[in-house]
């Protein structure tokens, strides 16, 4: 028997987007915090489990030494590789509604059955989800407990890797189907990162037949796409061509300009761009409230604020897209005009170590 208290969790909501309606329940994520001992607990399976925890090499979300930029470097570079060779590449964002909250338990255990998970441990989770408890905190208040019947755990440590699991089924379906983008015999028609599925293909009728295939998927997972969140886009000679809409089930998919995929936004056209304009947005707007919250601390606590909250900002995903040399020079000096801010003030003597300091470093590095 597991523990009653090891499924009690505490879900603090968190506004998504401050700009938006505060008073809207879709602005806002549930954060859920869990016993210490539970993930203790968690963390001894996975070291045991983790081999049976596989997912494929297109799953790039909650493995180690893989990241956002690795998920975006491979669809970007897909991409070019079929551009460059006069291809057009039509692409489709899904969006899975409330992914992470809408798994159903029972498909969860059969999933991580055919995986191989001991008999156990199989009835130890299952065990263990029907005991799940939330309840709201707001404020310093408490609301009553309630059952939690779907979804799986958040805040636990086992719950990315076994989500993972779960939805690795889309990846091994459209393989099955092989209608996606290949190169040199490897198929990479679809890019996941955890929830996130974007889906390359050459030809619209394949497009069609990969998001036919995705659907078939989401009603054995009972998992449903947001076809608000999910667009089309098209890369190469036919971005501006006439194309009907695409469907998911009985929704339709409109085709886009541009498409958010991990916090980058990309614009369509002959080649695939980068439009930088948001990053810049979120960089001025972090620096700005560090910036008036923080007047009275030393010039170099401010520079080091900046650098630990702000920079990382303005170079998300420069690693994994392809920049113009006029981006680049915009990115400079988004960061120079916040350093003249913080120095402004600054006496000559500071400026000149600062500037010596520069110089070593630059000699050390050549």
């Amino acid at each position: 028997m597991y523990p009653i208290l090891f499924g009690v969790g505490v879900i603090i909501p968190l506004l998504k987007d401050k700009e938006g309606d505060c008073n809207s329940i879709d602005n806002y994520r549930g954060i859920t915090l869990c016993p210490v001992i539970s993930k203790l607990f968690e963390l001894v399976i996975i070291d045991s489990y983790s081999h049976m925890l596989t997912t494929d090499d297109l799953q790039f979300g909650f493995k180690p030494n893989l990241s956002c930029d690795s998920a975006i470097f491979t669809w970007r570079t897909t991409v070019d590789h079929f551009v460059e060779h006069g291809s057009s590449v039509f692409v489709a964002s899904l969006d899975v509604s409330k992914a992470f909250d809408t798994v159903s338990h029972t498909k969860l255990i059969d999933f991580l059955a055919k995986k191989g998970i001991p008999h156990w441990l199989l009835c130890l989770l299952n065990d263990w989800y029907s005991k799940l408890v939330g309840t709201v905190r707001w404020l310093n208040q408490l609301s009553y407990s309630f059952p939690i019947t779907n979804g799986v755990r958040q805040g636990s440590s086992l719950s990315p890797s076994i989500f993972s699991v779960f939805v690795d089924t889309f990846i091994l379906d459209l393989k099955a189907l092989d209608k996606g983008c290949t190169i040199s015999d490897k198929f990479l028609g679809c890019i996941m990162y955890a929830d996130d599925l974007i889906l390359l293909s050459a030809s619209v009728s394949g497009l069609q037949a990969m998001l036919d295939c995705c659907y078939e998927t989401s009603q054995l997972l009972s998992l449903k796409f947001n076809n608000i969140k999910s667009h089309c886009f098209v890369v190469g000679p036919l971005h501006d061509a006439n194309i009907r809409c695409m469907r998911v089930g009985n929704d339709v998919i409109e085709w886009r300009t541009y498409i958010k995929y991990l916090g980058i936004m990309f614009s369509s056209g002959k080649k695939l761009h980068v439009n930088t304009d948001p990053v810049k947005h979120k960089f001025f707007r972090a620096f700005n409230s560090i910036y008036g919250n923080c007047r009275s601390l030393n010039e170099l606590v401010h520079l080091k604020l900046h650098e630990s909250y702000c920079l990382p900002l303005l170079s998300y995903g420069s690693a994994a897209v392809k920049l113009t040399t006029c981006q680049l020079a915009d990115m400079n000096s988004c960061w120079n005009i916040g350093v003249s801010l913080v120095f402004a003030n600054m006496t000559p003597f500071v400026c000149l170590l600062l500037a010596l300091e520069d110089w070593i470093l630059l000699i050390y590095v050549c």
